[in-house]
């Protein structure tokens, strides 16, 4: 499974349906563009739930919720 990247021209958080675990919730019907300008599908939002090492080497849990969409790789918004 790919590690996201982190995109701050990016609007939402992306990932495509088989990124973590957990079940697609309905979405409030946002219409999605890719990079290029493209129509992206909807498929809804997904919360993902992870651990990850802070600057300092502390293990910290982090959260994060995705639109669910057709990209190749998870996308984090900044």
């Amino acid at each position: 499974q790919k590690r996201p990247i982190l995109d701050s021209g990016a609007v939402e958080n992306v990932c495509q349906p088989s990124y973590g675990f957990g079940e697609i919730q309905p979405s409030a019907g946002k219409a999605l563009v890719s990079v290029l300008g493209d129509r992206a599908d909807n498929f809804g939002r997904k919360e993902i739930h992870s651990v990850v090492k802070d600057s300092e080497g502390r293990w910290v849990r982090l959260s994060c919720g995705y639109e669910v969409t057709n990209v190749s790789r998870p996308t984090i918004s900044v």
